[in-house]
């Protein structure tokens, strides 16, 4: 098998050129020297490197029998000699890491021993249940990257209106029972997206007290008529995400941990936005022309919390969208009548606090703090981090696709979750966003595996430190995992500690308990308290996944975390990965390779008792 890393549309892998190089030098030369940066020095350096496992105390320790040491170029190109020594065959692993965020690289070298890389795949002879095979994107691809980067879009679409003085908006208020048109996405027969409005009621409006917020549920009034959506089910929907009390609801344990939904501009930005509202609107709406078991699930669009002036289609309302066939869908429960605990519904309550973390994480971000952007792979971390937070109280089974009150790592050959896609493709670039719809589940799955990993580790008070920060990206990341109170890690440092985290995840958590941060499998839960609510999660073992892939032959591949044979042939890694290999040992215990690392790459020897 010849692999490929980088994903389609990506940044060309980074390789030293002599090529560019001359062209550099003659266009510095053609300018003049004078106050110009110094040329990259393209060239490879040869280097090498030794690990001696019987030597303890130079590597880190991970657990109490797994240990790592890791090589890195000191800021340049290096092809590095290795050797290693003391290991056990079955029991040593290589690591390669790019921590680049933003381009791939050539990935090029040879490991002695090494058999030809391989990756087993069996025809499945499981008949898949129906939540196995639902690959529910929430949110749109396009909207996503207009939340990333929202007011580059104003600066475009409304530079004219800037010069002109508005009067303040007459903004949309709710009520139950009123009606209302709205403006909204969806995804046409021919798959395109477009712009659509219809006429919705408010079916259901609460208040909650302690807050002061109140949440309204809209719902098509086409919908409403042929009776696809029923009072029973929106009933359902307002009581999950908010009701009077504190501690008792999505909104409560999403906000907790998060922020505020939507806050008084600043100056700055107070022509442009809507002002301060404490209503939050979710309109059920058919958001697409998609089968009922794959498709968008629900989005949140911050052109809303816009004015009509900046952005025509705006609702001017704090709102977010969900589909209603999948809210519907009476399939996979006890019966054929709709439940709550169906699992078209306990999609649609994950996702809820998805969207609510969207929402906050605009505000927070661009309203409060004028933050320049906040890239979508930061703010899908959050998000699944969310669903992860708020699954054992909602008592559904939530991205980690274990059911809610097993505090263990579930199962062998589960297939349920995010979990799937990240094992089958764990070298998936974390911070490229968005792709191919099969790809983009497993964008899905490495931000639910990387929010995994940092609230198993930190707690949720990271989360609140990565989005209540005038930061964002790695950036935000580090200052708030310091902020708590630990060594501040670097870009390299967080995704090498979650691949040697993943590793260890599959290793008995009796035998092998790991330190933080390299803790995914504890054997049970994980509890972290933000103010006066607890959150626990239960453990992870990576070990325990598999992903069935649909074709004209179903196949199901095999179990756990995709663990390469050698270096592959061709191919880059992409930015942000990692590339799992296991380390071929000799009979005497040695292993060897090269391997060229480029700027912002490392190299990880792996080792367990």
């Amino acid at each position: 098998m010849s692999a490929t890393f980088n994903k389609r549309g990506r940044r060309p892998a980074r390789a030293p050129r002599a090529a560019s190089l001359l062209a550099v030098l003659t266009f510095l030369v053609a300018l003049g020297s004078c106050g110009q940066p110094d040329p990259v020095d393209e060239t490879v350096y040869p280097v090498s490197a030794s690990f001696d496992a019987a030597d303890a105390s130079a590597w880190t320790a991970a657990g109490p029998s797994v240990r790592f040491a890791t090589y890195a170029p000191a800021d340049r190109n290096e092809e590095v000699s290795f050797t290693a020594s003391g290991l056990v065959p079955g029991k040593a692993w290589l690591v390669v890491t790019n921590a680049d965020p933003g381009a791939s690289f050539e990935l090029s070298g040879t490991l002695a021993n090494a058999v030809p890389e391989a990756r087993t795949a069996v025809e499945s002879t499981d008949t898949a249940t129906a939540d196995t095979l639902t690959r529910y994107l929430r949110d749109i691809p396009a909207v996503s990257e207009f939340n990333a980067d929202p007011w580059a879009y104003v600066e475009e679409s409304a530079i004219s209106s800037r010069a002109i003085v508005p009067s303040a908006p007459v903004l949309s208020t709710s009520a139950l029972y009123e009606k209302a048109e709205f403006s909204y996405l969806i995804v046409n027969s021919v798959g395109e997206l477009e712009t659509v409005t219809a006429f919705a009621t408010c079916k259901a409006y609460d208040t909650d007290t302690t807050t002061g917020i109140s949440a309204a549920v809209w719902v098509l009034d086409s919908l409403l008529a042929d009776s696809t959506i029923s009072q029973t089910m929106i009933d359902a929907v307002i009581s999950k995400f908010l009701v009077v009390g504190s501690d008792n609801d999505i909104h409560d344990w999403v906000s907790s941990v998060f922020g505020d939904s939507y806050s008084t501009p600043v100056a700055a930005r107070s022509d442009a936005l809507i002002t301060d509202a404490d209503v939050i609107d979710i309109l059920i709406a058919d958001i697409g022309q998609q089968d009922i078991k794959s498709g968008i699930i629900g989005y949140f669009h911050s052109l809303h919390n816009y004015q009509k002036r900046v952005f025509s289609d705006s609702n001017e309302r704090v709102m977010f969208f969900i589909d209603a066939p999948i809210l519907a869908d009476p399939s996979g429960g006890k019966n054929s009548i709709w439940e709550p605990t169906d699992i078209g519904p306990m999609e649609i309550w994950s996702t809820l606090a998805h969207e609510l973390q969207h929402m906050i994480h605009f505000n927070e971000k661009f309203v409060e703090r004028e933050s320049a952007q906040s890239p979508t792979w930061y703010d899908e971390t959050c998000s699944a981090a969310a669903e992860d937070l708020v699954s054992y109280k909602l008592a559904i089974n939530g991205p980690r696709g274990v059911s809610w009150d097993r505090a263990d790592a579930g199962d062998t050959g589960n297939q349920s979750g995010l979990l799937p896609y990240f094992v089958w493709y764990p070298e998936d670039s974390l911070t490229y966003w968005p792709s191919p719809e099969l790809s983009t589940m497993h964008d899905y799955g490495s931000a639910y595996a990387f929010a995994a990993w940092l609230g198993r580790n930190y707690g949720p008070q990271v989360f609140q430190g990565m989005v209540q920060s005038l930061d964002t990206g790695f950036q935000a990341l580090e200052n708030a995992i310091a902020n708590l109170g630990y060594v501040k890690p670097d870009e390299s440092t967080l995704l090498r500690d979650w691949a040697v985290a993943s590793i260890g995840s599959t290793f008995d958590p009796v035998t092998y308990p790991m330190e933080i941060p390299y803790r995914f499998n504890s054997g049970t839960w994980f509890t972290g308290t933000v103010g006066s609510t607890t959150y626990q999660v239960g453990s992870i073992g990576l070990n325990r996944y598999r992903q069935i892939e649909d074709g004209s032959t179903t196949v199901l591949h095999e179990t756990g975390l995709k663990i390469l044979s050698d270096i592959p042939s061709s191919g880059s890694i992409a930015p942000a990965a990692n590339l799992y290999i296991a380390l071929p040992v000799a009979a005497d215990g040695t292993a060897a390779g090269t391997l060229t690392l480029y700027r912002g790459m490392s190299m990880t020897v792996v080792v367990s008792e």
